[in-house]
């Protein structure tokens, strides 16, 4: 996988965020997670030349992808109004 081996993928009813090139993974299938919990840790792919670790994301609100950064200081509770 270009992404890295190890991927999260984090569902919160309408949106979708899944996590590539990751490190470890600090949570279970079926936990309950917030927003600021520290979830995994960032790892390295086949694309990384420019430095070790990377962390790549995408965002899919109702199916469809979203650019995130307008909503970094959003709550969850309030993307899904």
């Amino acid at each position: 996988m270009i992404y890295g081996d190890v991927y999260l993928c984090l569902s919160h009813s309408s949106l979708v965020i899944t996590y590539y090139s990751l490190d470890n993974v600090n949570v279970v299938e079926g936990q309950v997670v917030k927003q600021r919990d520290i979830i995994a840790t960032s790892g390295s792919n086949k694309i990384s030349s420019v430095s070790d670790n990377m962390l790549l994301f995408e965002v899919s609100l109702n199916g469809k992808n979203i650019d995130p950064e307008k909503y970094y200081e959003l709550k969850i509770e309030d993307l899904q109004r």
